[in-house]
């Protein structure tokens, strides 16, 4: 079993010039870690018992420099998001218990109020932050260069088997909840894909996604352990990465679907456009096939695989590659298999506790070295979401799947996503695929009216820009659907709200749609 950290010292080692992040210039393994250790330096030893440093950096080398320096002081990181609304972040670090921040210039004038409402002292780290100093009277400050000053001369902290990292995810309460990783977990996550994805020095790897959500974590340490060369997207580049991944001649692609969907829509998924990539990975909401091929098409070299896994299951637990797995039954709804768990994993399909018939639609169920213990601080949360049975711990997903006869898991949505209306079981993911399909577009979603405890109908909630009219898309949808899946109303919106990982927001969308005068809406 190897640390985090220790996976990128390896690479350091044996490519010490070699580029390890491009983030608008290049840093070489040794820079990287040279910076590492420069911020090191201004942390103070990790206690007894588990230990952790909160980060409020960007995605840049002196942000990733920032990380890595935390798991050498021997604390697990909690990042923390610079795009977050100031009270979000205050709770956030609350419940983590963090007893150092580094900080860079991305919290900007919030700083101040930040650390005023946090009331036990910390140790404050700011690495390139500027000449200003926050007032911080309980905390004790500590201002680092990473590119001048001393070397931490304190061996790196051995992590293996500790915590590693503590993500928050959104909360049932409307509080962040969080998700503590542990180094065993993770290790087992990068051995996997280390065996499933070739990845080598020479290759260039994307980084599409934010700190604080974990898919980062494959992003960063799946490529330092090949010794390979991350590169950071940034935030508009998202809007146009075709042009992002020709120019930096990419060679491994990582994103959530709506990102190459959003190239589909634009007309730019040309055949063989992207013609560098080497493997085109997807993890994060559900991959149409349609997608999936309109993206193979253009990425002809590439292998794709779909990546599926909650971050209670560190990452991705389970994956589907189309070329290789030619046993899978046909997908029935127009998504993507998840696939099968990866080496030491297990899946069950389980309906009220037990497991369901062969090819039944149930919920699906986690187990194996990969499925954290519970939720940081919160033991009734833990016990809603965790079974312990005499066949190990499990996770319980809140997906809906259905194993084919191959063993390959094909996603059916979420219980939350499944409702009744007027009595007849509703799945909102196959009412959304059918109507992507009616309008011709990716980003278009249903969302039960006036709310999901009492739906009367569903109302389409659709992007404009579309062709199709309201009323050819609601009659589109009733070739396909019963009368009772069939959306009643299309509202017509600018944008369809999204989550700060990028994924389409159902409930936002609802919100939307209570706001007067927001959109255009046609009944059919």
């Amino acid at each position: 079993m190897t640390s985090l950290l220790n996976r990128v010292l390896a690479s350091a080692q044996r490519f010490p010039d070699r580029p390890a992040i491009h983030d608008g210039q290049p840093t070489s393994y040794r820079g990287l870690l040279t910076r590492t250790r420069r911020i090191a330096a201004a942390l103070p030893p990790a206690g007894s018992g588990p230990a952790l440093g909160a980060l409020l950096v960007r995605r840049d080398a002196t942000g990733y420099a920032a990380l890595l320096a935390t798991a050498w002081s021997g604390r697990a990181y909690v990042p923390l998001n610079p795009g977050y609304p100031l009270r979000r972040t205050i709770a956030m670090l609350r419940a983590s218990g963090a007893d150092t921040l580094i900080v860079d210039g991305a919290a900007g004038a919030d700083l101040d109020r930040l650390l005023g409402a946090l009331p036990d002292p910390l140790t404050v780290v700011l690495v390139g932050a500027g000449e200003r100093t926050p007032e911080a009277a309980r905390h004790r400050v500590v201002r680092v260069d990473p590119d001048s000053g001393d070397l931490t001369r304190r061996d790196p902290a051995d992590q293996a088997a500790g915590l590693a990292y503590l993500l928050f995810t959104s909360g049932t309460t409307g509080t962040p909840s969080g998700v503590p990783v542990h180094g065993a977990s993770v290790s087992a996550y990068l051995d996997a894909v280390a065996a499933r994805h070739d990845l080598g020095p020479h290759d260039r790897a994307s980084q599409t996604f934010e700190l604080t959500f974990d898919l980062s974590v494959h992003d960063m340490f799946a490529t330092w352990q090949a010794g390979a060369c991350l590169y950071p997207l940034p935030q508009r580049a998202l809007l146009q990465p075709l042009t992002f991944i020709r120019r930096h001649e990419l060679s491994a692609w990582f994103s959530v679907p709506s990102v190459a969907a959003r190239a589909d829509a634009l007309g730019v998924l040309g055949a063989g456009v992207l013609p560098s990539l080497r493997w085109s990975l997807f993890c994060g909401e559900p991959l149409t096939r349609r997608l999936a091929t309109a993206w193979q098409s253009a990425a002809p070299a590439a292998t794709l695989d779909n990546l599926y896994g909650p971050t209670e299951a560190t990452i991705a637990i389970t994956g589907f590659q189309p070329a290789t797995d030619t046993g899978a039954a046909p997908d029935t709804n127009g998504v993507l298999p998840i696939g099968r768990p990866f080496a030491g994993q297990r899946a069950a399909v389980m309906a009220g506790g037990e497991p369901v018939p062969p090819g039944a639609v149930g919920e699906l169920w986690l187990s194996g070295s990969q499925v954290t213990t519970g939720y940081w601080a919160d033991p009734e949360r833990t016990a809603a979401r965790f079974a312990t049975r005499p066949d190990g711990h499990w996770f319980r997903t809140g997906d809906l799947v259905r194993q084919d006869p191959s063993g390959c898991l094909h996603y059916h949505g979420r219980t939350d996503d499944q409702l009744k209306i007027n009595g007849f079981r509703v799945e909102l993911l196959e009412v959304d695929h059918v109507l992507r399909t009616a309008c011709d577009a990716p980003d278009a979603l249903v969302v039960p009216w006036p709310g999901a405890a009492a739906p009367q109908y569903l109302v389409a909630v659709v992007a404009r820009g579309g062709d199709r009219s309201p009323k050819q898309i609601i009659e589109a949808c009733a070739e396909s659907l019963p009368s009772y899946m069939v959306p009643r109303r299309v509202t017509v919106v600018d944008d369809i709200p999204r989550n700060p990982n990028g994924k389409l927001d159902r409930k936002a969308a609802a919100a939307l749609l209570e706001e007067e005068g927001s959109h255009e809406t046609v009944s059919g």
